[in-house]
Formats: C-alpha cells, sequence, structure tokens
C-alpha cells in the first residue's frame, strides 16, 4: 500500500504549528518576576555588587515592583 507523503506532511505541520504554539504560551505567561530577574541578571549583575544585587532581588520579588520595573522600560530610566 502506498504511503500518501501529503499526508505526513501535512500533520507534520500541524505538529509544528501545535509545538510553536505551546511555547509562545508558555513564554507570555512567563511571570513578570521572572522576566525582571532575567532582565535584571543580563544588564546589572556585572555593574552592581552582589549585595546590592541581592537586594534587588528581592525588591523584585514582588509581581507588583517587578511589573513597574519593567514597565520603565529604557535602561535610563531604571538607571536614576
Amino acid at each position: 500500500m502506498p504511503v500518501n507523503t501529503k499526508r505526513i506532511k501535512r500533520e507534520g505541520n500541524k505538529e509544528d504549528a501545535s509545538t510553536e504554539a505551546i511555547q509562545a504560551l508558555a513564554e507570555s505567561r512567563e511571570s513578570k518576576i521572572s522576566q525582571a530577574i532575567k532582565l535584571l541578571s543580563e544588564q546589572y549583575f556585572d555593574r552592581l555588587q552582589l549585595g546590592d544585587f541581592n537586594a534587588v532581588v528581592d525588591a523584585l520579588s514582588s509581581e507588583s515592583k517587578a511589573r513597574v520595573w519593567l514597565a520603565l522600560g529604557r535602561q535610563i530610566l531604571r538607571d536614576n
């Protein structure tokens, strides 16, 4: 019995689209706290002393504070 390659390709595309949709949903649901701490570690870890870095992490453990910090947007605003 011949294999219908068109059907296999279509089903593969559906799986790829489903996987991409699930990944996008997971990323969009990433908490503001983890987004803020990730940004903090990427942009500020080398510029802060360890004690100061830990103090900021503690401050950003509040969802509302993390949202505000992320909403400040540009690095210049966060640095002041």
